[in-house]
Order: structure tokens, then C-alpha cells, then sequence
């Protein structure tokens, strides 16, 4: 192999690695079925607006629901059995749950515990 054509072969290879590296690049940043973070949030639920509680028997396991009516939000919306017997321990002792609403990326995906947060006022 003469020197002309070793020094062509090398400046394909140089051209060859150099597309591959703009490729790998361009996919890494373009990508849009590049996996998105989930976007989790809880925001607080109106116990009245709770209408009634749903039990639907499944063959392993009985799965809760609750009918849920605001005016604006209209939804059968899931919650676990630990979330429904809090509701149920609550409602024996006359006492008002604290309950808030599970969002993924804006969309309902449960009713969970909202545990709220207090100041320094409830300190003695």
C-alpha cells in the first residue's frame, strides 16, 4: 500500500468516526423518546366533596374508590385500603381526615394521607 492511499483511508476512518460522534450527539440531545422525569404532586382534598366510598371485589384482593364531586372535578378516583381505613378510624372517633389528591404529570391517580404541616404556634 503506497502512502497516498494509506493517508485516504485514514481520513475516511477520521470522517467515518467523526459523522458517528455527530450522530451519538445529536441523539443524545434530540431524542424525543428520551424518558421524561414524572412530574409528582399532592394537593388537598375537600372531604365534602367526597360523595361515597366504593368497595369492588377483584379475584385476589378488594380495591377501594371514591366518588368524587366538586362541581369542576368529576372523577371515581383510587385509594388504597390503608388510606380507607384511616378514613374509616377517623369518621369512628368524629374527627375530620386530612386527605389530599395524588397528581402524575396533571393527571388523578389516587387519594392518599396529606400529611399537613404546622408552625411553631402548636409548640408549648
Amino acid at each position: 500500500m503506497t502512502t497516498t492511499e494509506n493517508n485516504n483511508a485514514d481520513k475516511w476512518w477520521l470522517a467515518a468516526l467523526l459523522v458517528l460522534l455527530l450522530l451519538f450527539v445529536a441523539n443524545a440531545f434530540f431524542n424525543p423518546l428520551r424518558a421524561q422525569e414524572a412530574v409528582k404532586d399532592t394537593i388537598p382534598c375537600s372531604i365534602e366533596c367526597i360523595k361515597k366510598y366504593i368497595e369492588k371485589q377483584t379475584p385476589k384482593s378488594v380495591k377501594y374508590y371514591a366518588v368524587y364531586n366538586d362541581g369542576e372535578i368529576q372523577e371515581i378516583i383510587y385509594l388504597s385500603k390503608t388510606t380507607k381505613e384511616y378514613v374509616d378510624m377517623c369518621r369512628e372517633n368524629g374527627i375530620r381526615p386530612s386527605l389530599g389528591i395524588q397528581l402524575k404529570n396533571g393527571q388523578i391517580m389516587s387519594i392518599v394521607r396529606y400529611k399537613k404541616r404546622y408552625g411553631k404556634s402548636l409548640q408549648k
